[in-house]
């Protein structure tokens, strides 16, 4: 597998771009946008497409806490 792997001369991007998996992956985004395209956002709450789901002073918190307890 290593041996593989390390091939410089070998097109990754391109093989996987070429597969059959890379076509199925595609066509299933494809498939999602399709049936969100037209459903409404109805979600009125102003926090409800926040980036995180916590504030950056409780991640703050909690991975401090975390880290100082190793």
């Amino acid at each position: 597998m290593l041996e593989i792997a390390a091939d410089k001369n070998f097109d990754w991007h391109e093989n996987w771009k070429n597969s059959d998996e890379a076509q199925q992956v595609q066509r299933e985004i494809d498939n999602i946008h399709k049936e969100k395209e037209g459903v409404p956002d109805r979600d009125d709450d102003p926090t409800a497409h926040n980036e995180f789901a916590m504030p950056f002073t409780t991640q703050l918190y909690e991975v401090s806490y975390r880290v100082f307890q190793q």
